[in-house]
């Protein structure tokens, strides 16, 4: 569990390189702390919404079974991501942001 909340932070950090959150209203030095809150934020709501119900026993089953675990993980992940980039975008807007392309 500690690998997937490590690697989906990281996944939301490297999104928001499609743009940059901007607000001409407070000053750059704060523009990423909002980011980083707002990411910890959604990060959060996200563990809760889609927790993982499967244990390392259930990934590591050889055969069918394990490989169905294995991709309902992988989509569970996907969705999970999906979800907390939208709380992001849901929270720069919030707080007065707006993208721009970088």
């Amino acid at each position: 569990m500690k690998r997937i909340a490590v690697v989906s932070m990281s996944l939301l950090f490297c999104a928001c390189g499609a743009g940059r959150w901007e607000n001409p209203h407070l000053p750059a030095a704060q523009w990423d702390a909002d980011r980083e809150a707002c990411a910890r934020d959604a990060f959060a709501r996200g563990a809760q919404r889609f927790p993982n119900p499967y244990s390392v026993i259930e990934r590591s089953r050889p055969g069918p079974e394990g490989e169905w675990v294995r991709r309902r993980e992988q989509t569970l992940s996907q969705r999970r991501f999906a979800y907390e980039q939208d709380q992001i975008d849901a929270c720069m807007r919030a707080k007065g942001y707006v993208r721009t392309g970088d």
